[in-house]
Parts: structure tokens; sequence; C-alpha cells
């Protein structure tokens, strides 16, 4: 099966992402530069259309947190108050009178959000000196670390509340994995790409690095972790 997104102004194509939802990752939520959404049942093999996001989220991270994935803006701002939402089942908010559905539920932006100029583009100093990119994320029990331009903050999914944990920054790139079975956290280094495991629940969050082989080698172990049966 393949996807085609449409033109969006005047470039030859869009884009579409594809998220996995649940810790099963049976479920894939896609959307595409327009803010359109679908559901794709591994098990059923059958798609479900969603509803719209609020406004396009451009260049998404995504995250599960129990059965909710969590979807933000990889650059967010404070001028796009639709740069973090989250796809909910349940009823919507004041109406209970309505079935059941899923739907985009919109979410207070990161702190980090209002620190830069709203007129920013970084499509005109490059992507490697965009401020407020998103350099690498994961979850901790229930709550969503970010990390962003030396410093860590935690989005309570509970309270809906972001909190400043500090001037460190997380020592993956990209999105971690947490491994029950080993306790530790697993993903791609910062500082290059090696495989690099932490304990994010040890004290002043301990060692960071507790291991390190070549991208060629650790790759294939990262993966089976990943795509294991559980």
């Amino acid at each position: 099966m393949t996807f085609y997104p449409d033109p969006f102004d005047g470039a030859p194509a869009g884009t579409v992402e594809f998220m996995p939802l649940g810790s099963s990752k049976n479920t894939i939520v896609t959307i595409d530069q327009d803010g359109r959404a679908m559901m794709y049942g591994v098990a059923s093999r059958a798609f479900h259309i969603l509803p719209q996001l609020h406004k396009p989220i451009w260049e998404p991270i995504s995250i599960t947190v129990g059965g909710t994935i969590y979807v933000m803006k990889s650059s967010p701002f404070c001028t796009n108050s639709a740069c973090f939402e989250a796809l909910i089942y349940g009823h919507r908010p004041n109406m209970d009178y309505l079935p059941e559905s899923w739907y985009w539920h919109s979410l207070p932006p990161p702190p980090f959000a209002y620190e830069h100029d709203p007129n920013y583009s970084h499509h005109l100093i490059g992507e490697d000196d965009d401020p407020s990119e998103i350099t690498a994320y994961t979850v901790v029990d229930s709550d969503i670390w970010v990390s962003q331009g030396g410093k860590t903050y935690l989005f309570d999914t509970v309270n809906s509340v972001w909190t400043n944990l500090g001037d460190w920054m997380l020592p993956f790139r990209g999105q971690a994995e947490y491994i029950p079975e080993h306790k530790l956290w697993f993903g791609l280094s910062c500082n290059g790409d090696l495989l690099c495991a932490s304990n994010l629940n040890g004290d002043l969050l301990g060692d960071w690095m507790l291991h390190h082989r070549r991208l060629h080698c650790c790759l294939s172990f990262f993966l089976f972790l990943l795509l294991r049966p559980r």
C-alpha cells in the first residue's frame, strides 16, 4: 500500500506522518500536512477516518502514553495555539450526551514556545539553527519529557501542566524507548549514531551513558528490543 500526499503551496507533494498507538503498536495513526487523520488497525486490516486536527502540525513528533497518542510540532511556537494535541477516545468535553468516539484535544504549548520571536522562521536561517527544536523526548511513568535549548521539561499528562526539570539535556537524539526487562531507556546518543542506555530514575539521573556500541552492531539489537513479541 502506497500513500501519496496532496501537493502543498506549490510544492510537488506534501507530507504524511505515521505514528504507532498503544504499547502493542498494532494501531497506526496517520496525519497529512492539512491535518487530516486516519487510523489503521493491523489486526482488522481496516481504516478508521478520524477528525481533523484543530490546526495542521508540520514536522510533528509523537509519543504514546497509555491509550492516548500525543502529537507536537517539533519546533513549537506560542503563535500556534494548537501545536500540541492529544488523540483521545471517550466523551468530548461537555458533550456527555454524545456516544464515545475519537477526538483531538488541544494542550498547552511547552514553556520554551514563548521564549522565541513569533515572527522567526527557521527556513530563513537553516534547519540546524532552529532555537526551538525539540532534540530528544521520551515517557517516564505517565509523564512526557522533552529536551530543548539546554533544558529538559516535563509534561504531566494527568494535570496537563508543564514543569522545567533543570538545565540539562536528555542524552538521546530523537525518541528514547523504555525497556521494562532492563529498567533502562534506550535510544540513539546525542553525541553521534551510537546506541545509548540510561537510567532516568537514578539519583540526579545517574550516569548518562551506560552502554555504547557502533551503530551497525547495535541498531539490530535496538530494533529487536522494540519489535520483539510481548
